[in-house]
Formats: structure tokens, sequence, C-alpha cells
């Protein structure tokens, strides 16, 4: 994992219609509440104490380590279970049935100042979700995704590199948290400041247990968009061919990936890229598709086969043919050379 992929935002000022929790003084954007999956903790939890302000602090103390100690986190549950907890009936915080339109007043009621202590934002967009998994609690991340009163708050973007705690646990390579996160339905389509998924992010770094988990079916949501697009204009399929992965380029096309769509900036397919990288195992595994279009264009018109005449790729070329590519425009290239011979002479 890249550290600016954590520390650093070089993207352009961004404006997302996103929640951001701040204290309840009526101007709270209003959410609708999903299907969960309801916690043992409860529903709501008090900072009477101030215990939950002492967990963030306490978070942010070890948020330098690279691993804290299993007694240290364990501590740090312990303190946020001893809090006093709501009555769900009363308070309405993780009713698993979705809200009506016009409930929506109802719903932002019953919104408390803890759960905005909880899920709200610090100065760079943090959550404690975010504090946490990203310091390496996970046994505490676990409790913050368990007891969230809406969907909405697993969904929270930061603001120095637009992640939400999903994007995280990905780069983190936390496939329990990243599992707990898909199945309370936190939604896998959310890009970064880059335009990634947690899907591309998993196919970059080359994690095919990530990969697996993120494609693995839930009734908690649809199936995923595998074209989906990042600002670079690739799709999950497309990261994965760059990166050599074979295991990953089949398993996404396995999950329905179209193995024909070109990227955005230049119209390269899996081909194209394949054969430009010298990928002759996974040329291999491309071919095998049976509704492959071989002959596929670049914006520029350049095929997978053009790009393989290239004298540093030879016996991509063969492998094209074989699969019938077009070869049409070989007989133009030479009769272009046999004129030009007879020009000199």
């Amino acid at each position: 994992m890249e550290f600016n992929d954590l520390e650093e935002d070089c993207a352009p000022q961004m404006v997302a219609n996103v929640p951001k929790y701040g204290p309840p003084d009526g101007k709270v954007d209003k959410l609708k509440s999903e299907d969960r999956f309801d916690s043992d903790y409860g529903s709501s939890i008090s900072n009477e104490s101030g215990l939950i302000t002492d967990i963030r602090e306490q978070i942010l103390t070890y948020s330098q380590r690279v691993e804290p100690t299993v007694d240290e986190s364990e501590e740090l549950v312990d303190k946020l279970k001893a809090v006093s907890v709501h009555d769900d009936i009363d308070e309405g915080i993780c009713d698993s049935e979705k809200l009506d339109d016009n409930d929506e007043d109802q719903s932002s009621a019953k919104v408390t100042d803890d759960d905005f202590i909880i899920y709200g934002r610090d100065a760079d967009g943090d959550t404690l979700l975010h504090l946490a998994i990203i310091s390496g609690h996970v046994m505490l991340a676990k409790v913050f995704i368990e007891v969230a009163p809406w969907t909405d708050c697993l969904n929270i973007y930061n603001d120095k590199l637009r992640q939400t705690p999903l994007h995280l646990a990905v780069l983190m390579k936390q496939v329990e948290i990243v599992r707990l996160l898909l199945d309370n339905g936190a939604n896998p389509e959310m890009c970064d400041h880059k335009g990634d998924t947690a899907l591309h992010i998993a196919c970059r770094s080359g994690n095919l247990t990530m990969v697996n988990e993120i494609l693995k079916q839930r009734e908690s949501r649809p199936t995923q968009n595998l074209d989906v697009r990042n600002y670079e204009g690739q799709t999950c399929l497309h990261v994965a061919v760059l990166g050599g992965y074979k295991k990953i380029v089949d398993t996404l096309l396995g999950a329905g990936a179209d193995v024909n769509v070109g990227d955005g900036k230049s119209g390269a397919t899996a081909l194209h890229l394949a054969a430009k990288g010298n990928k002759r195992d996974i040329i291999s595994l491309l071919l095998q598709q049976h509704d492959i279009t071989i002959d596929k264009k670049m914006y520029n018109g350049v095929t997978p086969l053009m790009i393989a005449l290239e004298p540093h790729l030879s016996g991509i070329s063969e492998m094209l043919i074989t699969h019938n590519a077009n070869t049409d425009f070989l007989t133009l290239i030479c009769s272009s050379s046999s004129e030009e011979s007879e020009d000199d002479d």
C-alpha cells in the first residue's frame, strides 16, 4: 500500500452529495433507514460518562502504530460496551424497516447526540470507524459497524482522499472488516478521489482473497457493476490485466466482466492491454472467451494484432492469427512497401 493512499490528496476539489454528520442543529442531512444486521450491543450509545470521547482520543494516540496490541484493542472495546445503551424501541435507531419518504423528519429526530460523536467527522473528515480501520483496531471497528444506526454511516467519505471505510479496509488488507461492512450494506461502488471503487483497489494490489470477498453475492445489495471506470477510464478488468494478475482476470470474467469494453481514454480493451504488455498467459485466457471481439479497434483504429506486430512482441501475433484475427491490413502494408521500393528504383 502506498503511503499517499492514506495521507496525501492530489485530487481536484470535488463536491459530493454524501451525508455529513454534525451537531443536531436542524441542518443535518436526513437519512433513510436501511435493512441492517443488528448488533448485540444495542442501537444508540451514550457518552454521558465521556467514554466515547476517550475512545476517540485513544484511537488517535495509537494511530501511528502499525498494529495495536491485543490488550489495547480489548480495552477500547470494553469501554465501548460499558457505556449506557438506549432502548431500541424508545429511540428507533436501528429499525430494520425502510422508512417512507414522508417519515424523513421523524427519522432525523431519532439521531442522538451520541450518534454524532461516533459517526461525526473530524477535521480530516474521518469518523471513529475510519480511524479504527487505519489504526488497525479490528475489534473496535467491528463494534462501530454493528452499532451503526443507518447504512449511510458506513458510506461516509473522508475529506482528503474521499475514502469510505470500505476503501480503507481494502487498503489495510482487513478482509474480516470488508466482509462485515458489505454484510451490513456498505456500498461497494462508491469511488475515491481517483475514481477507484474498493474492487479497483483490490485488483490493483493483486489481492485475490479480497476480490472474491467483494464479489460475493449478498442479499443486502444488488450485483456489482463490473464496468465502472475510474478517472483513468479503467474498469477493474483493465486494472487486473495491467497488473498481470491472471487469476483475478479469470475471476472477474467469471463474475460477468465485459471482455470487450474499452477504457475511457484510448478505447483499449483488455486484449489490447495484454498484447501491449506482452502478457501471454492473460492473452491466452482472454482468447478463450467465446464472446471476445478479437479485432476490436481503439479510438485510433488500432487492433490488438497491430500492436502485436511490434518487434519485441514476437509470438503474440501468431496467437491472435491462430484465433482468426483479421489480417487484411497486412496485405495493404505489403503492397505499400512494394510500391515504395519501386519508387526508390
